[in-house]
């Protein structure tokens, strides 16, 4: 699992947090201390980018609605970003695509947040 935080190109006081590989019980020992410091580092706004995530387990759902949870609580806006139709269609099934903000582009999310 690669996790790189950077400057939205939209909006920098806003930032992406990129994932890719797989978000796991084997990945989240690595991937849940880097979403919780992205939180604290981003007090405008926190996009996560899960364009290039492969695999989300139900370990790796736990994380997402924990790193929510986390936003929510510190008062940083959240949105996600390009999820695979895989990942999206995980969301519906839990019913998350109801609490998550999904949005296909980083601007579209960027608006969202700081409108």
């Amino acid at each position: 699992m690669t996790v790189v935080l950077s400057a939205s190109t939209a909006n920098p006081r806003v930032k992406i947090l990129a994932l890719s590989g797989r978000l796991s019980v084997e990945t989240e020992g690595q991937v849940q201390p880097r979403l919780m410091e992205a939180i604290t580092q981003s007090p405008q706004g926190l996009i996560l980018d899960l364009k290039a995530v492969t695999f989300v387990s139900s370990a790796g759902l736990r994380m997402l609605i924990m790193v929510y949870k986390n936003a929510a609580t510190s008062g940083t806006k959240l949105a996600m970003i390009r999820p695979s139709p895989e990942t999206y269609k995980l969301f519906k099934l839990a019913a998350l695509d109801l609490t998550f903000n999904v949005f296909e582009n980083e601007a579209d999310a960027v608006m969202a947040i700081c409108p």
